[in-house]
Parts: structure tokens; C-alpha cells; sequence
């Protein structure tokens, strides 16, 4: 890609109908952000909690609907800036077999945000519910949710138990 020889002397607003002046300085300024964010890309670093959904009814929810929680929890907390900072890159998948497990994507600069707002969701439509974060990963290996740490000491303690005659 070849570089503008200089930076536009005219700025569009938002509807492309008004043309506005601009000066030399911030000319020079809309250049050289131009460079910087075209040779300097930063990969997103995002974290992904998995959360466990435990409704009264024992129906479980579905992805919209927790969503929907979430993001209300996230505006009662934090208001509608910390809405605005989390939104934009929030993302809920819900596991195929277990319907009780969300994985919930933010970026690692929102993860304490979203972790504190998933505490506080309580009450989805007419259903109370608990949510529990019980692991937060910075990559996903694999289509399946995978909760490492309780499982293997589940399986670790079966294994034992089976071995003992229990």
C-alpha cells in the first residue's frame, strides 16, 4: 500500500454531506496517526470465563437471555461508560451438551468488570438464578468447554476410591 503523499486538507462529517476546513497542524497530525495505525498492529488480547448458570426453575438459559442479564448487571454497576468500554467486544457462546455452561468473551482490560458484573446478575425474566465464574482462560484450545481444575480432581478422586474398594 502506497502512502498519501500529504494528509486530505478536508474533513467529512459523519453524513458525507458538509465539508469542514482543517489546518496544516491537524493535517500533519491526521498523517501521522495514518502511519502509526497502519504499520503498528496490536493483536486484541481477550480472556474467556466459564460460567456456570444455576436457575430456580431448573430450566436451563438460553444464550440471549444471558446476555441480556449480563449487560443489564453491567449498567446497573458500572454504568453506561463501563457499559460502552465492555459491550463493543463482549461475546456468549452456550455449551452444546451442558446448557448450564456460558463461555463469555471480553477483553483482558474488561475481564474484572465482567467478572463482577456476572456476580451480581440475580434474576433473569421470572427466574432467580446464581451465576459462578469457575475458570477464566486467555485461549481456548477447543470447541468444548473444558473446566480443568474440578474435573480432574473429580476423576482423580474416583480413580482412588475405585482403587481403595469404596
Amino acid at each position: 500500500m502506497k502512502l498519501p503523499e500529504r494528509a486530505p486538507d478536508v474533513l467529512f462529517n459523519n453524513n458525507h454531506q458538509t465539508r469542514t476546513k482543517i489546518s496544516k497542524v491537524t493535517q500533519f497530525v491526521l498523517h501521522v496517526v495514518h502511519i502509526y495505525n497502519q504499520y503498528s498492529m496490536v493483536r486484541v488480547k481477550t480472556r474467556h470465563l466459564t460460567v456456570k448458570v444455576k436457575t430456580s426453575t431448573g430450566v436451563p438459559l438460553q444464550a440471549y437471555q444471558f446476555v441480556t442479564a449480563l449487560r443489564k448487571s453491567i449498567d446497573e454497576t458500572f454504568g453506561c461508560f463501563g457499559l460502552a468500554q465492555v459491550d463493543s467486544s463482549l461475546h456468549v457462546s452456550q455449551d452444546a451438551e451442558d446448557k448450564t455452561l456460558f463461555k463469555v468473551r471480553c477483553l483482558r482490560e474488561t475481564k474484572t468488570m465482567v467478572h463482577g458484573a456476572i456476580t451480581f446478575v440475580s434474576q433473569v425474566r421470572d427466574a432467580r438464578v446464581v451465576c459462578s465464574v469457575i475458570d477464566m482462560k486467555g485461549v481456548v484450545r477447543s470447541d468444548r468447554f473444558k473446566i480443568s481444575r474440578t474435573s480432574k480432581k473429580k476423576r482423580k478422586r474416583k480413580a482412588f476410591e475405585s482403587a481403595l474398594g469404596k
